[in-house]
């Protein structure tokens, strides 16, 4: 799962009037050069910019600075060139880590499910550019053709799973005084026979929750 925002967008932008053909694939610029995320985006926003792209995205978060419904100038291939015109530019960070790609194919991946099943070409295709570099879209394809289902959580779901059951286990234990119970009859620590029947059914869901996330 990545973070979208929409807070900065290019004042670099038209209308778009042919059908969304594709996706192209840049770097933000060479890795030697430090680009960062919030200065991609911020470039490519300012009042005199003279490009822009739809999408910038790196390891878990996207910027969305130009609809995908209105032309973005990112191809160089012209004002009418099929690149600006039928494409969607998606900016990545030039470091390439697992996790940028693992970002970027989610975005492809909406972006196929939205409009269909748009191939993906690298910046070079529409003009003569090192863009974008080493990146690998035969890559980009394998792993947007993935799919995340309830029984495949990326790590970040698995970690914050665990710390749900972590939070659940004791206030369960607390709540029921089940270690503390000399009897094992999940009496209430609270007392009042009306309750505990009440918290004896609550403990039941309770339980039936966390043995449902650990099974998850």
């Amino acid at each position: 799962m990545f973070e979208l925002t929409t807070t900065s967008t290019s004042p670099f932008r038209a209308t778009r009037t042919q059908q969304i053909q594709s996706i192209t694939i840049h770097w933000w610029d060479k890795p030697e050069r430090r680009p960062s995320f919030d200065g991609t985006v911020a470039w490519l926003c300012r009042p005199e910019t003279t490009a822009s792209a739809h999408y910038v995205a790196e390891d878990g978060r996207v910027a969305c600075i130009v609809s995908p419904d209105e032309v973005a100038w990112h191809a160089g291939d012209g004002g009418n060139g099929p690149g600006n015109m039928t494409s969607i530019g998606i900016e990545c960070n030039p470091r390439g880590s697992d996790g940028d790609y693992a970002t970027v194919a989610e975005l492809v991946r909406e972006l196929r499910a939205a409009y269909g099943d748009l191939p993906l070409y690298p910046h070079r295709h529409w003009t003569t550019t090192e863009c974008p570099g080493t990146y690998d879209l035969d890559r980009i394809n394998r792993l947007a053709a993935q799919t995340t289902t309830e029984d495949e959580m990326t790590p970040q779901q698995e970690a914050k799973l665990d710390k749900l059951i972590s939070l659940l286990e004791p206030v369960h234990d607390a709540l029921f005084n089940k270690k503390g119970s000399k009897k094992g009859d999940n009496k209430s620590i609270v007392g009042g026979e009306a309750l505990d029947d009440l918290i004896n059914k609550g403990q039941l869901k309770i339980l039936a929750a966390i043995e449902s996330l650990k099974g998850k």
